[in-house]
């Protein structure tokens, strides 16, 4: 997986998941298959209300 290199230092993955808009009721099971396909980067915030 190809990773950039922040300015603090931290890798951080170039590909990520997004949850805007999945419902809240399957928000889980679907970001537990990302992290399970291999995913490490997961885009969230309040915003997005799940």
């Amino acid at each position: 997986m190809k990773t950039i290199k922040l300015n603090n230092g931290i890798e951080m993955p170039m590909v990520g998941f997004r949850t805007y808009q999945i419902e809240p009721e399957i928000a889980t099971a679907h970001i537990l298959q990302a992290l399970r396909t291999g995913y490490r980067l997961i885009d969230t915030a309040q915003y997005y209300g799940n």
